[in-house]
């Protein structure tokens, strides 16, 4: 018979999965905090147990990065949001398979902005369609979303709650240097500056 009472198993099962548990959250606040260069601040920590949360500032206005570790039912996330004063909702994502088969079920809705390239490359949802249109048109709007979408590999773009966001699912390494998050930054940046312009 083993020596092992199930209560010594028990604890030496838990202290295992507390030391993975701890190095999981070591290495994921650890991979955000190189970060913090990019931001007004120059330094941070990145915060949480479960998802962790970089915050600071960039060009004066508030700014924060979210990595969310997969797991066997989710796909790893890293979304990057800037707050921006502006007076609309939407969404950009990417136009492909999967979008095209939510359309033609009617699970999604996507504005004609009228613009060809655009049209073709994204799904565009908002609850101001023809506002939209037109600000999306703009020559720095839509460099900023291509720019975001393409260059940069989003998945989404949206703007909701005073908040600018791109979301990354899936990312890599390259997405957590200093140089890619910046250029991120700078692209959302360009975007809240559109609204302002007059103000």
């Amino acid at each position: 018979m083993s020596n092992f009472s199930p209560s010594i198993i028990f604890y030496l099962a838990a202290a295992i999965l507390f030391f993975v548990f701890w190095a999981a959250r070591r290495y994921n606040r650890n991979r955000m905090a190189v970060l913090a260069e990019v931001l007004d601040e120059r330094s941070g920590e990145a915060r949480g147990w479960f998802s962790f949360t970089l915050a600071g500032h960039f060009n004066g206005r508030e700014a924060e990065f979210r990595l969310t570790p997969g797991s066997k039912n989710s796909p790893p996330k890293l979304r990057t949001r800037l707050r921006c004063a502006a007076p609309m909702v939407f969404s950009v994502s990417r136009e492909g398979v999967g979008a095209r088969f939510a359309k033609a079920l009617h699970l999604m809705k996507d504005v004609d902005v009228g613009d060809p390239v655009l049209d073709e490359r994204y799904v565009f949802s908002t609850q101001d369609p023809e506002i939209f249109a037109e600000w999306v048109k703009e020559p720095e709007v839509k460099e900023a979303i291509m720019s975001l979408m393409d260059l940069r590999n989003m998945d989404r773009l949206d703007l909701k709650d005073g908040q600018l966001q791109a979301l990354r699912v899936r990312f890599d390494k390259e997405d957590l240097q200093p140089p890619h998050a910046r250029a991120v930054l700078e692209r959302l940046d360009a975007l809240a500056r559109t609204f302002e312009v007059g103000k």
